[in-house]
């Protein structure tokens, strides 16, 4: 028996036992009876390590995220860590690659140190084949498990995301509606959030009567440089697929699909237009300056935050909230 059973017995957080074991009056007499109710049925004698543990974890929180370097989760982290210092939390920082092996050694570093929860940044940890998230509910019959942009129906996960889905479905269908014949969609990630941005594409293909599955195309998320990503749109191009509009699943595909189009002598946004997603600094550094769906990232973080500090103070909080993304239109388009 140890303080994450506890609290998953008493339906507290571990965070609110630790309160408890340690005589702190920010917990009401009714939670606190519950918690020693389950303390002193099962004879739970707390060490003196255990019980100095338990003060050190309070107050800090693990954020995990697959590369630091990209635009949409080192502006995510940023937002984090400052929205949890307005609220006196601390952090521990974990990138940890795209490798299922590695986020699962980070996770497991993370409990080692005592967070109170831990916030999951972007919806490649989520994997397609759910026997892979095991190791997500594993560390949720621990402690609170925050997800940004990605979703699980389990016990203590908890997320918040942007309807990716109907973002790309209003982006093509308006790019059909003021006068493009044939869009490209190309993605990246086969995680959560590109499954169902795959999705809202074929659903507005398919309004319009479109070929969806020929004008889907993945990049394979090695291939990060915008070089190499016109490289990658322009084989397209030469195998005799033709587009006149092409919508992105970030930014950086987006400012791929520019230089491509540079490249090309196609000029946009006149003979091509190109939407990205993720609206980031990135839309800025290209000419002309990309037209992107903004996916509220800082509005993100900032219930992500209140949901993990409400948590970690019992309230309760929905386990799933979604927001609607919006369209920024600019040159591209």
């Amino acid at each position: 028996m140890n303080i994450y059973d506890i609290s998953k017995e008493a339906n507290v957080s571990t965070a609110t036992v630790s309160r408890v074991l340690n005589g702190n009056a920010k917990v009401s007499e009714k939670t606190r009876a519950a918690v020693m109710e389950v303390i002193e049925r099962h004879g739970y004698q707390p060490s003196a390590l255990a019980r100095g543990l338990s003060l050190k974890s309070m107050s800090m929180i693990g954020i995990m995220a697959a590369d630091c370097k990209a635009p949409f989760l080192a502006l995510a982290i940023h937002y984090l860590e400052d929205f949890l210092r307005d609220k006196n939390y601390s952090t521990v920082l974990c990138c940890t690659g795209y490798e299922l092996e590695n986020k699962k050694k980070r996770l497991e570093f993370l409990l080692t140190k005592n967070v109170d929860a831990v916030i999951l940044v972007g919806s490649g940890f989520v994997d397609c084949d759910d026997f892979l998230n095991q190791y997500i509910r594993d560390a949720a019959d621990k402690i609170p498990v925050m997800l940004i942009n990605a979703s699980m129906s389990y016990p203590n996960i908890y997320s918040v995301a942007c309807d990716d889905r109907k973002a790309i479905y209003e982006a093509t269908q308006w790019l059909y509606r003021t006068g493009s014949e044939n869009v490209l969609f190309v993605y990246n990630q086969k995680s959560y959030s590109g499954i169902r941005k795959l999705a809202g594409f074929h659903e507005a293909a398919r309004t319009y009567d479109k070929d969806w599955d020929g004008y889907s195309v993945y990049c394979p998320n090695e291939i990060t440089n915008v070089h190499d990503i016109a490289d990658f749109i322009e084989a397209i191009y030469k195998s005799g697929l033709k587009f006149d509009a092409v919508v992105t699943a970030d930014d950086n595909l987006a400012a791929g699909v520019v230089k491509f189009s540079k490249r090309m002598s196609i000029p946009v946004p006149e003979k091509l237009r190109v939407i990205g997603f993720n609206n980031s600094y990135i839309t800025e550094y290209c000419e002309p300056e990309l037209s992107s769906i903004d996916n509220r990232l800082e509005d993100l973080c900032r219930i992500c935050v209140d949901a993990t500090a409400g948590l970690l103070e019992d309230n309760n909080i929905p386990h799933n909230e979604m927001l609607s993304a919006k369209l920024v239109l600019r040159g591209s388009t």
